[in-house]
């Protein structure tokens, strides 16, 4: 298997598998450029919140013009989930928290930053 794109035609026989729906969807937001379930989880508070799916893993460059990765852009501000400076334990913690312990604040947020920058 090479990518999730892949995984389609075996759901697609599969029409019994418990929990075809978490897998089918699971691989649409994988496809869609999703790396990690908590990356999962904020496009669904994104979702919630009533903003736009954002585009997944946009490339920048860094100042030494090196290519970085941002989880989310969402034409008008970005979100990092769960890039290297969450690999800091208190950082990766206080995401995790926010995500799947307190949906409504990070909600609240998402729908604050679209009122400050529009699309």
């Amino acid at each position: 298997m090479r990518s999730a794109t892949d995984v389609y035609p075996l759901l697609e026989r599969e029409s019994t598998l418990p929990h075809r729906a978490v897998y089918l969807a699971t691989a649409g937001d994988i496809e869609g450029g999703s790396h990690s379930l908590l990356e999962i989880d904020f496009l669904a508070l994104a979702r919630r919140a009533g903003i736009q799916a954002p585009l997944r893993q946009a490339i920048r460059r860094d100042h030494d013009g090196r290519r970085r990765y941002l989880d989310a852009e969402f034409n008008g501000f970005t979100a990092e989930v769960d890039g290297a400076v969450h690999l800091k334990p208190l950082y990766w913690w206080d995401d995790m928290v926010g995500i799947r312990l307190q949906p409504e604040r990070v909600i609240e947020q998402l729908q604050a930053a679209e009122r400050r920058w529009p699309r």
